[in-house]
This record gives C-alpha cells, sequence and structure tokens, in this order.
C-alpha cells in the first residue's frame, strides 16, 4: 500500500478580493489554479491518497473543497460527503455522526 500526502498552498494572488463567506457552487467564474490541481489529483492520482488542505480563517479552504466537489460532481465517478465536524465539537463520539453522514450520502449517489 503507497500511501501519498499532499499538501495544497491556498496563496492566490486574488485572495485578497475574494469574500469571506465560503464560495458557493454556482462559483464557476472563479478561476483557481489549485480547484485544478487538487481535481486532477483527486481523478488522476494515486489511489491511497492523504491530501491536507490547510490555511488561515478566511484562506478559502471551504471554497476550494466546493469548487471541487462541483467539478468532481460533474464526472459523476466520485462521489463527496460533505461533513460539518464543528456541528458535532462537543459530541463525545465523533465517529459516529460521521459515519451516519457517510452513508447518507454514500446511499444517496446510489453508492451503498
Amino acid at each position: 500500500m503507497n500511501d501519498h500526502t499532499d499538501i495544497f498552498d491556498l496563496t492566490h494572488p486574488g485572495l485578497a478580493a475574494l469574500p469571506e463567506v465560503p464560495l458557493g457552487l454556482d462559483d464557476d467564474e472563479i478561476e483557481w489554479d489549485q480547484v485544478d490541481q487538487l481535481y486532477q489529483l483527486v481523478r488522476n492520482g494515486p489511489t491511497q491518497n492523504t491530501i491536507a488542505i490547510s490555511g488561515g480563517w478566511g484562506s478559502g479552504k471551504t471554497s476550494l473543497m466546493r469548487l471541487v466537489q462541483k467539478r468532481l460532481a460533474k464526472d459523476q465517478e466520485f462521489p463527496t460527503v460533505w461533513f460539518n465536524a464543528w456541528r458535532f465539537e462537543n459530541d463525545p463520539q465523533l465517529v459516529i455522526p460521521l459515519l451516519l453522514t457517510i452513508d447518507h450520502d454514500l446511499r444517496q449517489y446510489e453508492w451503498l
């Protein structure tokens, strides 16, 4: 098993112009190299892969993920699961809502 880790730098020349609110799934006009890079990594990268996306508050992590999620949804080859861990920050068993969300979303995509 070959584990591979990629870390994405969210430095973007136009980032200061982006709103503090995460970009929505309808924001196709945003040109962001990291969206293409992450999309290509998921599509063509190693089967066993760990991807870390880190950045400060408001740096674009959620926006990046939402834009990549939209591109992957068009392919209908890679189901995506959106889990907001902050909703369950006080839950002593975080793994339970995580697994329930994965189960729900994969059934919705008819992958289970």
